[in-house]
Order: structure tokens, then C-alpha cells, then sequence
């Protein structure tokens, strides 16, 4: 994992050091609950056999048979008793010990969160005791997202990502980090050319360093092992000449689920990511730029063949976001939308085999 070097605005990745390949194990939190495995006795099935022999010898004794038939008879009694018992686990006060039913057999979740911050994208991996937050929308975003962090439960971050450094991603991320520290901040390997000036990307680089987070260049084969499951980075697969393009594109696993997230990568890398036959399959899609025309080409969008399309866009913005275009498509695809414009905060449950969707509109 490369340190941001925040005095020339450079990474560089020493060797020996990466979060790729099979990643860096999840750390895992619990309290293991230790219990007896001895049997109580079965009151019970004794006081069943009790009352069965005293009923057997009342009505022996009531109709007077003699020693010989009592005697056959009690030893008929006593083999089918004894049948019975040979077929008991040792139930009468037995010290085996036999293996016990979990307790909590409550299925495990991951939430993934849509955040609401207007003409921005900000999304939240939450599960396992751990958290991963990617973008957090606009300048004015900062302290709406880590307020929106700390309503749900998450006090630190194992992980931020930056998708790539125009405001309405990085904008608020410095003043996430200033309340909710993350152990690493993963953001793309630019090319000189396309390293930006501008204030917002400087306070972000500030608050990596001042805040101890480890600043990593992620590339495509990057994967971690977190919050349950799997995170890869997919693209993007080379330089390009405009920041949006060089989104960094990731991959949640969870079970048989997946999310893609595509920060606002447009149709040339998608092509690119289509002919390396990288495997773009996800159930959920959040589609790149706010729902622009210039993303989500038709031929893209049918490969990940997602049930469940999300757009973060901002209500009434000047971009004119969600394009007609894109909607025509989810209107051929009879798709499943969800909008923050429209819905506000969308979360997904997963449990790895189903997702459901609430939101707060």
C-alpha cells in the first residue's frame, strides 16, 4: 500500500506493501459464549416408566394371575424396557457430551447505503463491525455525511475511497475524515496531466496526513476482504485524458450478491472494461455520472445485467441528470430505479441470497 506523499501531491507504491491479490484479511469482533454440554436428567421419560410398571403391576395383581404368568410377564415388561432404553442417547444422567444448536442463529447482513447529498454520489458499506465509505458528495456535504455515519452507528472507518477528484466525490471526504477517522483512503493512480490544483483536492490530501490514514493508489486486481465480504477494484485498465474517466470502478460481493459501483466513468473505459471480459455481473448497478447520457452505454449496462439500478443525482440540477436517454433505456429494460432525488436515503439489506430496499421518501 503506497503512503500519499501530501507535500508534492504524489504516491508512490514501495514494493512488498499492497492491498492486492487476495487482500488483507477482515478483522473479526465477538465474545465467544462457553456452555455446558452434560445432559440434565429426564425427569420425564422416568417417571413415563415408573407409572407404566406401577399400572402393570396394579392390573396384574387385580386379576390375580399367577407367579409364573406375573413373572413371564415382568420379564416381557423389562425387555421392552430395556429396548427402549438402548435406543436413548443415555438420557438418565449420562456425562457424554453431544453437540449443541447455536444459540444465535440469526442470519448476517450487510447494509449498503445510497446517501442523499444532493448532485453527488456518497455510498457506505456497513457489516461484519466494519464500514467503507465511497465519495462523500460536495464541499457543503461534509458534515451532513458524517452526521448521517454516526446515526447509523459508524465511529471510524476501515476504509474511504475517492473515486476520483472532482468536488461533488471528494468535496466533503476531508471533513468525514476530521470526524471520522479511516485507516486508509483509496483514491486512482492519475497521470501527471491530470493531478489537480484545486483547493478541494489539497484539503483532502491535508486531512489523509493529518489524520494518520494510510493514502493508497488503488489499481484494477486490488481486493480486500471486508465487512463480510469481498471488494475489488475493476478499472480503471489505463490513463485516460479526463478525470471522470479515471473513476476508480469497484465490486462488492456479499454471498451471491454483488454491487457495482462505477464513480462517473464514461463509455470509452466501459468499452475498455467490456473487451478485457472483466466480470462485470452485479445485481445492483449504481450508474455512472448521475445518470448521464455520456455513461451507461446499452451494450455495458445488459453485461452487468443488474435487477436493481440506483442513480445518485441531485433534484432539479442544471445538468438536466438523470438524460432522457437513460431513462428511455430503463424504461426498455422494465428496471428497477431507485433515486436519492426521488427516494432520498436508499438502503439494501443483503443477506447473500436477496436484497431488499427501503428508503426514507
Amino acid at each position: 500500500m503506497a503512503q500519499k506523499k501530501t507535500g508534492s501531491h504524489s504516491t508512490n507504491r514501495p514494493s512488498g506493501k499492497s492491498p492486492s491479490g487476495s487482500g488483507r484479511p477482515a478483522s473479526h469482533s465477538g465474545v465467544s459464549r462457553s456452555k455446558s454440554n452434560k445432559r440434565a436428567l429426564n425427569w420425564g421419560l422416568i417417571a413415563a416408566i415408573a407409572l407404566l410398571l406401577s399400572v402393570y403391576l396394579v392390573v396384574t395383581l387385580f386379576y390375580g394371575r399367577g407367579w409364573e404368568g406375573w413373572k413371564d410377564s415382568w420379564n416381557d415388561l423389562r425387555g421392552n424396557v430395556s429396548s427402549m432404553m438402548a435406543g436413548l442417547p443415555e438420557e438418565l444422567g449420562s456425562s457424554a457430551e453431544t453437540p449443541l444448536v447455536p444459540a444465535d442463529e440469526t442470519v448476517k447482513t450487510v447494509q449498503v447505503h445510497f446517501v442523499d447529498v444532493g448532485q453527488g454520489d456518497c455510498i457506505l458499506i456497513q457489516g461484519n463491525g466494519q464500514a467503507v465509505l465511497i465519495d462523500a458528495g460536495e464541499n457543503d456535504q461534509g458534515d451532513r455525511v458524517a452526521g448521517y455515519l454516526a446515526s447509523v452507528g459508524v465511529t471510524s472507518l476501515d476504509l474511504a475511497i475517492g473515486t476520483h477528484p472532482h468536488s461533488d466525490h471528494i468535496g466533503g471526504l476531508d471533513v468525514v475524515l476530521e470526524q471520522i477517522p479511516a485507516e486508509e483512503v483509496w483514491m486512482p493512480d492519475l497521470p501527471d496531466s491530470l493531478i489537480p490544483t484545486t483547493r478541494t483536492y489539497e484539503d483532502l490530501l491535508d486531512a489523509i496526513s493529518e489524520t494518520g490514514a494510510e493514502g493508497v493508489l488503488a489499481q484494477p486486481g486490488d481486493s480486500l476482504e471486508i465487512c463480510g465480504g469481498l471488494l475489488e477494484v475493476l478499472g480503471p485498465l489505463k490513463d485516460y485524458d479526463n478525470l471522470n474517466d479515471m473513476s476508480l470502478v469497484t465490486k462488492f460481493t456479499y454471498g451471491d450478491k454483488a454491487f457495482l459501483f462505477t464513480g462517473d466513468m464514461e463509455k470509452i473505459p466501459e468499452s475498455d472494461l467490456l473487451a478485457a471480459g472483466t466480470d462485470l455481473k452485479a445485481d445492483v448497478l449504481k450508474m455512472g455520472h448521475h445518470g448521464s447520457s455520456t455513461s451507461s452505454g446499452k451494450a455495458f449496462v445488459q453485461t452487468v445485467d443488474p435487477d436493481i439500478f440506483v442513480i445518485e443525482v441531485g433534484e432539479g440540477n442544471s445538468y438536466g441528470h438523470p438524460h432522457r436517454e437513460i431513462l428511455a433505456l430503463l424504461k426498455e429494460l422494465s428496471a428497477e430505479v431507485w433515486r436519492t432525488d426521488l427516494n432520498g436515503n436508499i438502503v439494501m439489506t443483503c443477506d447473500g441470497s436477496s436484497i431488499t430496499v427501503s428508503s426514507d421518501r
